[in-house]
């Protein structure tokens, strides 16, 4: 419970404010400005996105170094190799999922409303407290988002499991398909926005 916790956190903060980058440029009046910029929209998002990402590892780290000096749990095996980089993974899954909300959010105007509906559901469906409880017709839509198999990839890790081949297979070709999406929906309305200046 004390690794669900941190990841919760973690995911939620990368979700709302990566989420949330373009409607607050927007309201800024900045997305116009960027846009004007010879960066591609695409690329400041996604440094934005993998920044936030990592910055967002502070409270797991310190949630865990809390577990250990209150309660004794053993977190020797966090700073595992293999740790490290199923927590690059989990980093890429949680950009592409962001990805994702960003551009939906972006053409929304009520964002923020828009965002508590979107999030919740993303943050149980990711399995990070567990989808043995889940209905079998959620259970299966948690199986086809990348969240669920980066969180699965560093459960087992912790917790002495071999993660087999096709479970990191499943894991980067999940990523490749939401990133691929997002790069295409992005490429699509960043030649919208240069065209007419605002989302329509």
């Amino acid at each position: 419970y004390v690794l669900s916790v941190g990841l919760m956190s973690m995911i939620s903060f990368n979700l709302y404010s990566n989420g949330s980058f373009f409607y607050i440029e927007k309201q800024k009046g900045i997305l116009n400005i960027l846009i004007a910029t010879p960066t591609s929209l695409r690329v400041i998002f996604f440094t934005r996105a993998i920044a936030n990402t990592i910055v967002s590892f502070i409270p797991l780290i310190l949630t865990l170094v809390y577990s250990r000096i209150i309660f004794g749990i053993r977190i020797g095996s966090l700073f595992q190799f293999k740790l490290v980089l199923s927590a690059i993974l989990l980093i890429i899954c949680i950009v592409s999922v962001s990805g994702l909300i960003a551009f939906v959010l972006g053409l929304s105007r009520k964002a923020f409303e828009l965002q508590n509906i979107l999030i919740s559901p993303i943050i149980v469906l990711s399995g990070v407290w567990g989808s043995d409880t889940l209905p079998v017709f959620l259970r299966f839509i948690s199986y086809i988002t990348p969240l669920y198999w980066g969180i699965q990839i560093c459960n087992n890790l912790l917790s002495g499991k071999t993660n087999t081949i096709i479970d990191i297979l499943i894991t980067l070709a999940l990523v490749i398909v939401f990133f691929g999406v997002t790069i295409l929906l992005l490429r699509k309305y960043e030649n919208e926005l240069q065209r007419v200046g605002a989302y329509s």
